[in-house]
């Protein structure tokens, strides 16, 4: 992994070990597995708004990875009161390149 990635700021995952292996077997099945090694969540695989924002493109024509968040809907008390699904499209850092100045 480039020295650059490895640098920057953390992402906001919060450890789900689901969320881990369901990115990691996706990089693995377009990189292969040892391309997979090197994925590390908080600071190498991003939305497409994190990386434009650390001055990074993701590269013409890439597919995003998709990991699945549960959101929740609170009432004033603080009650849940609907949960659904919510699909999240994230790019590896080998879809990116860095923006032209």
């Amino acid at each position: 992994m480039s020295d650059n990635i490895s640098s920057l700021t953390r992402t906001s995952y919060r450890g789900s070990e689901e969320t881990y292996k369901h990115i990691r077997d996706q990089i693995a099945e377009r990189y292969g597995e040892e391309e997979a090694t090197h994925y590390e969540p908080l600071f190498n695989c991003r939305s497409h708004h994190s990386w434009q924002q650390l001055g990074y493109i993701v590269k013409r024509g890439e597919k995003a990875f998709h990991m699945v968040t549960i959101i929740e809907t609170k009432d004033e008390a603080g009650n849940v009161i609907k949960k659904y699904p919510r699909s999240i499209p994230l790019f590896y850092y080998l879809q990116t390149e860095p923006i032209k100045k």
